[in-house]
C-alpha cells in the first residue's frame, strides 16, 4: 500500500523541533501513525570516516518558484566504476534569507512515492516559520518518476481491477498469476538497474544529497516508508544528523510479512474509528441507519458481488473490490480524507462509484 503522506500531521512538533535544534546538538523524534510497506535493510555498517566525493548541485529554475537539478550517484555504492544513476532533485529556496538555517529534505514515503512532485504540491503549505528558515528540498529516490526509474507494465489498470481478498481458488490464482507476470516484466525491463535497488542505497544517496546541496548536518522529515530511510540514516551516520522527524515510524528489525500484518492489523483499527466516527455523527453521509458498521460490510459484500459503475467519472472503467479497497485503506492515512470517504460510500450505496474511483485512483 503506497503511502499518502498529509503533511499536516507532525509539522506542529516539526516545527519546534526544527527551530530549536541547535548544530551542535542531533535531535531526532518520531511520532505514530499507520505503518506501511518497507523494504528491508540491506546491510548494518558503522559510520564512515569520510564523505561522499560529490559535486556541489547546479540548480536551474523549473518554474513557480522552485528550483531543479540531477545529482549522478553511484550505482553501487560499494564497488567503484560501477557506473552512475541520477537522482532529481527539487528545491523551495527560504524566504528569510538573514534566518536561513538551512535545507529541510524531505522523504514522502511509499516506497516508490516522488518527493519532487510532494515538494511541488506541499512544500508552499509549510509554515512560514519553517519557509522563512529553510530550503524545502524534495527527491526521487533511485527508480521512481523522474530520478532513473523502473517501469514495470505500461499499464496497472488490470492489476486495479484484481480482488486482494480472494473468496476461492480461481481468484487467488489470479493474484498469484499475475504477482509472477509482474515480476518477470519487471526483471526483462530492467535488469541493468533494478539489482541496485535497495533502501540502503537510498541511505548512501541521501548522505550524496546532504553533500551536494552544502549542509553541514542533515534536517529530515520522513514519513511513512520514509521514516525508515531516515532511522537507517540515524543508524549509519548518527554524527550527521542536525534534526530528524520521523512521522509514522517503522521497526527496521520487522520482516515484511511480521510489516504487514501490523499494518493491516493498523489499517483495522482505523477503520474501526472511523466508522465509529460516523455513528457518532448525525451529518455523517454513510449512516447505515445508525450502523455504519453493518453498512460497511454489506456494501463491499455487494461490490465485491458486482463491480460498480462509475458514471460521473466518465463511465469507462467500474469499481470492483480492488479498487474499492484501495478508496478505503487510502482514507486510512488521515482523518481529513474521513468526510471525502464518507460521500463515496454514500454513493456507493446507491450504485454510483464514481467518488471512490476518483479517490482511489485519480
Amino acid at each position: 500500500m503506497s503511502a499518502r503522506p498529509n503533511p499536516g500531521r507532525g509539522l506542529t512538533v516539526l516545527l519546534i523541533l526544527l527551530l530549536t535544534a541547535s548544530c551542535g546538538t542531533t535531535t531526532t523524534t518520531t511520532t505514530t501513525t499507520t505503518p506501511t510497506a518497507a523494504i528491508s535493510p540491506a546491510r548494518p555498517t558503522s559510520e564512515p570516516s569520510s564523505q561522499p566525493a560529490v559535486a556541489p548541485v547546479r540548480w536551474t529554475d523549473c518554474g513557480e518558484g522552485f528550483l531543479c537539478a540531477s545529482l549522478r550517484v553511484p550505482r553501487d555504492h560499494a564497488v567503484t566504476g560501477s557506473g552512475t544513476l541520477n537522482i532529481s532533485l527539487i528545491r523551495l529556496p527560504a524566504t528569510g534569507k538573514l534566518a536561513r538555517i538551512g535545507s529541510l529534505v524531505l522523504e514522502p514515503g511509499g516506497p516508490g512515492a516522488s518527493g519532487v512532485e510532494f515538494v511541488r504540491d506541499s512544500a508552499k503549505r509549510f509554515p512560514a516559520a519553517i519557509r522563512d528558515r529553510f530550503d524545502v528540498v524534495g527527491f526521487d529516490p533511485r527508480g521512481v518518476n523522474s530520478s532513473s526509474a523502473v517501469r514495470c507494465i505500461d499499464n496497472l489498470d488490470g492489476r486495479a481491477d484484481l480482488d486482494p481478498s480472494p473468496d476461492d481458488a480461481t481468484e487467488l490464482q489470479a493474484l498469484v498469476d499475475d504477482a509472477r507476470a509482474y515480476a518477470e516484466a519487471c526483471g526483462s525491463r530492467n535488469d541493468a538497474t533494478l539489482s541496485y535497488l535497495s533502501t540502503d542505497a537510498v541511505v548512501d544517496d541521501l548522505e550524496g544529497i546532504r553533500v551536494a546541496i552544502g549542509d553541514e548536518k542533515l534536517t529530515y522529515l520522513g514519513f511513512s516508508y520514509g521514516t525508515l530511510i531516515g532511522a537507517l540514516y540515524a543508524d549509519r551516520y548518527p554524527g550527521r544528523i542536525r534534526a530528524m522527524v520521523l512521522d509514522g515510524a517503522v521497526d527496521p528489525s520487522l520482516d515484511l510479512e511480521q510489516l504487514r500484518k501490523d499494518q493491516a492489523r493498523a489499517f483495522e483499527i482505523s477503520l474501526g474509528h472511523f466508522l465509529a466516527d460516523c455513528a457518532a455523527r448525525t451529518n455523517c453521509p454513510f449512516q447505515g441507519n445508525g450502523r455504519p458498521n453493518k453498512a460497511f460490510d454489506a456494501l463491499m459484500a455487494a461490490i465485491d458481488a458486482h463491480a460498480l459503475p462509475t458514471p460521473r467519472a466518465g463511465g469507462r472503467r467500474t469499481v470492483g473490490p480492488g479498487l474499492a479497497a484501495s478508496a478505503v485503506l487510502g482514507a486510512m492515512y488521515s482523518t481529513t480524507s474521513w468526510p471525502t470517504l464518507a460521500t463515496a460510500l454514500e454513493r456507493a450505496e446507491m450504485g454510483d462509484g464514481s467518488v471512490m474511483l476518483r479517490i482511489s485512483d485519480p
